[in-house]
């Protein structure tokens, strides 16, 4: 955020944790006053459809075009699914939807039912943001506009690591979306800079 504020562009982003979120604006608005108007946070949770279509509409609204969406949103495994001590009798607890992101987990683990946020996380909120980005990305664009779409993923995407039976499944479709938004014209934002990067690298 830094980085682009530092650069003259406008930003827009979202947390779920709209305290964190109002505090990062206060702590940039009172390092520089300048970037007040550059910036504006709204209160997302990438597992809600509706919250990340609305993530972009404000930053549309606000400032009339959207040039480069990325999506960093993740979590590491969560433990539940395939615990050594689970019985005839755990095992047939069946997992449930999230309806409260924080709050699932731990009446989950209270439970003992093993949590889909994981996949509601790091597989269908990537789904939601980049399907969505894709839209809003190309709207007024130019054959001469620089458009990006940036998604976070992990090294665990394309090496298998011990442990991580969730997390690595919900991995391979940020890498995977490339080849396909190329070969979709009416996606055309998305094919001319879609990108999956591994923080490790």
């Amino acid at each position: 955020m830094d980085a682009f504020l530092a650069r003259g562009c406008r930003v827009v982003f979202g947390d779920i944790d709209e305290t964190a979120g109002n505090a990062k604006v206060d702590e940039l608005t009172t390092r520089d006053k300048s970037v007040g108007s550059q910036l504006k946070f709204v209160p997302t949770d990438i597992t809600n459809y509706d919250h990340v279509y609305r993530l972009f509409q404000v930053a549309y609204e606000a400032f009339g075009r959207v040039d480069i969406a990325a999506n960093i949103a993740g979590l590491t495994e969560i433990a539940g699914w395939f615990d050594p001590p689970e019985t005839l009798e755990s095992v047939k607890r069946v997992k449930q939807t999230l309806s409260e992101l924080l709050d699932e987990i731990v009446d989950c683990v209270n439970q003992q039912k093993p949590t889909t946020m994981l996949v509601d996380v790091n597989l269908n909120g990537t789904l939601y943001f980049s399907r969505i980005a894709c839209v809003f990305l190309r709207q007024g664009q130019q054959r001469s506009d620089d458009k990006s779409l940036i998604l976070i993923s992990s090294v665990a995407g394309f090496k298998e690591y011990p442990g991580l039976f969730v997390y690595q499944v919900c991995l391979p479709f940020p890498s995977s979306l490339r080849p396909w938004a190329d070969r979709r014209e009416d996606h055309k934002a998305c094919s001319d800079g879609s990108d999956a990067k591994s923080p490790v690298f």
